[in-house]
């Protein structure tokens, strides 16, 4: 008698054993789901934080785990798709419950992203956010209170007909560095400036994009005359689509004189001063080609850039004057008469920035709000049924390179008609828009 109980205790606990084993190795199926671009995240790569085993997303974002015990549980994702926006991983909780539990796990939607960014309120259709982290580039720590500045180019229908202008903001980064730009528009390309009072970024160009969210990290260097010596080099090769070097390509950033490609395509920028600058490249018959990078002291910055041919026109014999000749001519005019004050482009290119040429060139004779800007022939800093905003002209000059500046034309009076002719004029001519 006592024998068989104690045998049916022994096969009791087995069935307790079986069943405990069984729930230790309860399966769970997932769903895996990209909010923001509204599809399901195919080839996603899922991790449960603290356990081994990983899984794979099919076409549809289902995966599986097995053993997975009840219990609550952060599934790490991996994505290329989350790197495009600027995140390494995701991270998603969810509960599993028993055997054959479905879980889903989300990367957020954009009104959640903009909602936790900039605020209540329904994101506007046809712009994005853009976020990052500002670092000094010396010590990698995280720069807090620093400027940032993003601005783009706007044309605007008036009454006197279409006329450019630049607008953007300013925010700050906060105590950990990070900062968010909200409201930029889509489709086209950004300018943006980092900076604090003894560092700053060179001025970057992002290109156009369609992704709602877009991150860029930035390092500050030390800003001219302050640490000097803490410089470092940009290096790389030039290569076509068919992988052969370009050579002659004109190289170039901020504050630098540029150089050439030689015959294997390789190139060498030195003494650029650290922080995040921009390289850009210019070949004939190639479209032109910009890089980000982040140069450190001491250090040379290696590239590989890859540069396409543009579409080949037949040839054409012109004899006649072209727009930006007769713009010259009476810009020489104009010169010659005596009126304005110019500065020409070797000038301008000894100031750290285009703002502080013009304070040399006005002698702040006429404050920002008060200052008529013309950039190219367009004015700048009126918006539709408003005075002028010493903002918008704030923006425009410190968004222009000093390279990029061609002659600057300052009137303290007797501007020309179709300038408005009056006073506290300014003219702004960009390399681009006068003969080369």
């Amino acid at each position: 008698m006592h024998t068989r109980r104690a045998v049916a205790a022994v096969f009791a606990l087995a069935n307790v054993g079986q069943a405990a084993r069984a729930q230790s190795r309860a399966t769970v199926y997932g769903i895996a789901y990209d909010s923001l671009r509204a599809a399901a995240l195919d080839s996603a790569f899922i991790m449960v934080a603290g356990r081994a085993g990983t899984a794979t997303t099919d076409a549809s974002g289902r995966f599986r785990f097995d053993s997975l015990p009840p219990g609550t549980y952060t599934f790490v994702i991996h994505h290329p798709s989350l790197d495009s926006i600027g995140f390494s991983e995701w991270l998603a909780r969810s509960s599993v419950k028993r055997d054959g539990d479905t879980v889903a796990v989300f990367v957020p939607s954009f009104s959640t992203l903009w909602s936790a960014a900039c605020g209540t309120g329904k994101p506007p259709s046809d712009s994005g956010l853009v976020f990052g982290t500002l670092r000094a580039a010396t010590t990698q720590r995280p720069v807090a209170g620093a400027r940032v500045s993003l601005s783009w180019i706007d044309v605007v229908d008036s009454k006197t007909g279409f006329s450019q202008r630049r607008i953007g903001g300013d925010v700050q980064s906060d105590s950990h560095g990070a900062y968010t730009v909200c409201g930029v528009p889509l489709g086209t390309g950004i300018r943006i400036l980092a900076s604090t009072d003894s560092a700053t970024t060179g001025i970057l160009d992002l290109p156009p994009r369609t992704s709602r969210v877009q991150r860029r990290d930035l390092l500050l260097g030390a800003t001219a005359g302050r640490d000097s010596a803490l410089r470092g080099a940009i290096a790389g090769v030039l290569r076509d689509a068919g992988d052969r070097p370009v050579p002659g390509a004109r190289v170039s950033t901020q504050g630098l004189a540029e150089v050439r490609s030689d015959a294997d395509g390789r190139f060498l920028l030195r003494r650029v001063p650290v922080g995040t600058r921009q390289v850009d490249v210019v070949s004939i018959g190639t479209m032109p080609v910009s890089a980000m990078v982040d140069v450190l002291a001491n250090d040379t910055t290696m590239l590989d850039l890859r540069l396409s041919k543009v579409a080949a026109l037949d040839t054409m014999r012109v004899r006649a004057t072209t727009v930006r000749q007769l713009r010259l001519r009476d810009i020489e005019d104009r010169k010659k008469q005596g009126f304005a004050h110019f500065m020409d482009s070797s000038q301008v290119e000894r100031h750290a920035d285009v703002r502080s040429a013009v304070t040399d060139l006005t002698s702040l004779r006429c404050p920002l709000a008060v200052l008529n800007l013309y950039v190219d022939g367009s004015k700048i800093g009126r918006r539709a049924g408003r005075k002028i905003d010493s903002q918008d002209v704030a923006y425009e000059l410190r968004s222009l390179k000093p390279d990029e500046v061609g002659i600057l034309e300052w009137y303290t009076r007797g501007a020309p008609p179709e300038f408005g002719g009056g006073g506290c004029t300014l003219l702004v001519w960009t390399k681009r828009y006068l003969p080369h």
